[in-house]
């Protein structure tokens, strides 16, 4: 196996092994609830040179966790890339963790495991990584906006990974 391979799954089983549930009301991304649906839109960040635009919208359904004491959610995405030449849509599971949080704001990042349906000039490979940084604001018990900037890319593990970064807005709704 290669080393870099390896690594990777070391790291993964690591990552999932720390995750813990969570009670709701500790939750700064929940309130007082236990699930969590997401819808992003979003725009190409500087993936304009091999593709004239790409549009991403995704759709997120989060449960609460902890990681290391630190509040969390884990997620399951369904993600479409509307391109001018190369669409494609994508699926995955991610953990978020908030770093920082002060009354009903929060930051955090991200990081998931994904698989993509179609190969493109950026990136030719199924698999990818996907990595995300957040800013968010609970307006009120059940609806929270983020802001975020998303990144795609294959972590080198093929010849082809010019990846691809979103930024954009995410409306979420706790139930």
């Amino acid at each position: 196996m290669e080393n870099g391979l390896r690594k990777i799954l070391i790291f993964s089983v690591l990552l999932a092994l720390s995750f813990k549930t969570a009670p709701a009301d500790a939750n700064v991304l929940f309130g007082e609830k236990t699930n969590q649906f997401t819808l992003y839109g979003g725009y190409a960040l500087g993936n304009t040179d091999l593709e004239n635009y790409n549009f991403f919208t995704m759709a997120q359904y989060s449960q609460p966790m902890r990681l290391f004491r630190l509040d969390g959610r884990m997620n399951l995405h369904l993600g479409h890339v509307n391109s001018s030449s190369y669409p494609w849509t994508v699926a995955g599971g991610s953990a978020d963790v908030v770093l920082l949080s002060y009354r009903n704001f929060w930051a955090g990042v991200g990081i998931g495991a994904f698989i993509r349906d179609r190969y493109t000039p950026r990136l030719d490979s199924s698999f990818t990584f996907g990595e995300r940084a957040f800013v968010g604001h609970n307006i009120n018990k059940r609806i929270n906006v983020e802001l975020f900037v998303q990144h795609f890319s294959n972590g080198d593990l093929t010849q082809n990974n010019l990846g691809y970064n979103f930024w954009g807005l995410a409306v979420g709704v706790n139930f």
